[in-house]
């Protein structure tokens, strides 16, 4: 019996054997194929572990094989339960790491979603900003416009009511108006000052919205630089995340492979173990043929001694990449709660951009009441400038009138001193022009049908002033009153309570009677007019009873 080597090399575990072929007939063929398979099933368990241990094994331990097998096989059996041990630790750690990792990932792209709704949404409250900033402009220049007006509005109303005092120095020499007017220039005066304590607030608040503007102006230039800073740094962070995503897929691609590859060498095992167990009596028999192979099994222990120091090599890179792997879980762990502290600063920013959206809408909210307070302080205003026109061209035309009708108005006061008293007066009647007039108690307000009642109580009736004269008389003590004339039994037809028509168109205010709401059907004197207006007589005010 010979051992002849095989002409073909072959490669197992990544070195290159020959194998051995003993000529003793088919058998000897079967078992040395056997024995080859052995040996490579061997060569690969002992490569992953138990280097060391096949280093201690040496020639003597090849002689000694029949006593020593059953030890060897247990070692074998331990060493392969240790690598399964292992080998299930590193696949349940690299599930572990697989599993971090996509977690990771996922919280990782929940942070970037976030991230990017958080700058949307501060994009727009940044533009929601600046449009009430510009509403908030447009009101300040609107207010400015108004407070220009409304100056204007009074420098016209203080120089209306300088004509309007003008117009009373010129009746000085009438007593009654000058009371009147007097009256009505303290209460214009009041009012001038109510303005003038007004235009000085207005003036406060115009100083402050301008340096409320002016800060805020100053807020929106750091805000939006600090913004440009952060979305820098997101790109920035944003680019080494997706770096690290690439590491991570190729890391994870090579965990696979070498998944696969476990999985076939336990496969391998698995049916090399059986294989060994077969063979048990036979590698008893072929003893001697191991002895002959002894220099080839040296060589095969060389190699797999480098097997060894490969297979050392490669549990020492797969370590340093456990190692690698946990680094970058903390890695990620810590990028994890930085992404978490990034996300809660970012709502803290939305929240503050909120609330300075609510300021500023509030803001809003308060300037355009400003603004329709001052629209219509100036329609206020316009009226008031309106009415003082009105009232301006009214005092000109009654100066006109009343200075017509002043020298009729001394003749017929001189010709009344000149002429004899015809008649007396009961007490509390006041004796004018011939006639008897009583004046209603001050305070004391009754509509036109129980003020004549009243004065046909007293022997007489509702007073029937027909000329100038008499209307400045009677109407000299309150602001309206009732007077003896009404269009309650036709309308549009004027009758004086004696039965008489009133003639004419004279008298009357401007406009006067209109009927407004179409029940005004008795008259009265304004004080501030001394002309007749209609009035509804059901209204309660002061009379004048004549007899």
């Amino acid at each position: 019996m010979s051992a002849i080597p095989d002409e073909k090399p072959e490669e197992v575990g990544g070195v290159t054997q020959y194998r051995m072929t003993i000529d003793d007939g088919p058998r000897r063929r079967r078992r040395s194929q056997r024995v080859g398979c052995w040996i490579r099933a061997a060569a690969v368990c002992l490569a992953l572990l138990l280097a060391v241990t096949f280093m201690a094994y040496n020639f003597i331990a090849i002689i000694r094989w029949d006593t020593k097998y059953e030890d060897l096989i247990h070692n074998l059996t331990a060493d392969k339960e240790a690598l399964r041990d292992e080998r299930d630790q590193l696949q349940t750690y690299s599930s572990n790491l697989t599993t971090q990792k996509e977690a990771l990932k996922d919280e990782r792209d929940v942070f970037k979603i976030e991230q990017d709704q958080l700058k949307m949404y501060s994009t727009n409250l940044a533009e929601e900003r600046d449009t009430l900033r510009n509403e908030q402009k447009a009101l300040r220049d609107e207010r400015d416009a108004l407070r220009d007006q409304r100056d204007h509005l009074k420098i016209l109303s203080q120089n209306l009511t300088e004509d309007r005092d003008t117009l009373r120095g010129n009746l000085d020499a009438l007593e009654d108006e000058l009371d009147r007017l007097k009256a009505y220039s303290s209460n214009l005066t009041q009012e001038r000052d109510i303005l003038k304590d007004q235009r000085e607030t207005l003036t406060d608040e115009r100083d402050h919205l301008k340096i409320l503007f002016y800060n805020l102006t100053e807020d929106r230039v750091t805000l939006r630089d600090t913004l440009q800073d952060e979305l820098n740094q997101v790109k920035a962070y944003s680019s080494n995340l997706t770096r690290e995503r690439n590491t991570l897929k190729d890391q994870r691609e090579a965990l696979i492979d070498e998944q696969d590859q476990l999985k076939t060498d336990i496969s391998t095992l698995t049916k090399d173990r059986d294989t060994l167990q077969e063979e048990k009596e036979a590698l008893r028999g072929e003893r001697d043929a191991l002895k002959v192979e002894k220099v080839a099994l040296k060589d095969e222990r060389d190699q797999l001694k480098i097997q060894s120091s490969n297979l050392t090599k490669d549990r020492n890179a797969l370590r340093e990449e456990r190692d690698a792997l946990t680094v970058e879980r903390d890695r990620l762990q810590d990028q994890s709660a930085s992404l978490t502290k990034d996300r809660n600063s970012l709502r803290d920013e939305r929240d503050a951009l909120r609330n300075e959206k609510n300021a500023l809408m509030n803001e809003r909210n308060t300037l355009q009441g400003e603004r329709n307070a001052l629209r219509n302080e100036r329609d206020q205003l316009k009226t008031d400038s309106s009415n003082l026109v009105r009232r301006m061209d009214a005092l000109q035309s009654q100066y006109n009138s009343l200075t017509s009708n002043h020298n009729t108005l001394q003749q017929e006061v001189y010709q009344l001193r000149l002429r004899p008293t015809a008649k007396t007066c009961y007490q509390g009647w006041t004796l004018f022009n011939n006639k008897c007039y009583f004046f209603s108690p001050s305070g004391y307000e009754k509509s036109w049908e129980d003020s004549r009642r009243d004065c046909q109580g007293r022997g007489g009736d509702l007073a029937m002033p027909k000329t100038l004269y008499e209307v400045v008389f009677v109407s000299r003590y309150d602001l309206f009153t009732w007077i003896g004339l009404s269009d309650r039994m036709q309308e549009g037809r004027w009758m004086w309570v004696d039965g008489t028509e009133k003639s004419g168109e004279g008298l009357w205010r401007t406009g006067e009677p209109n009927n407004s709401n179409g029940n005004e059907d008795c008259a009265e004197i304004p004080l501030d007019q001394l002309k007749f207006n209609d009035n509804n007589c059901h209204d309660k005010f002061a009379w004048v009873c004549e007899a």
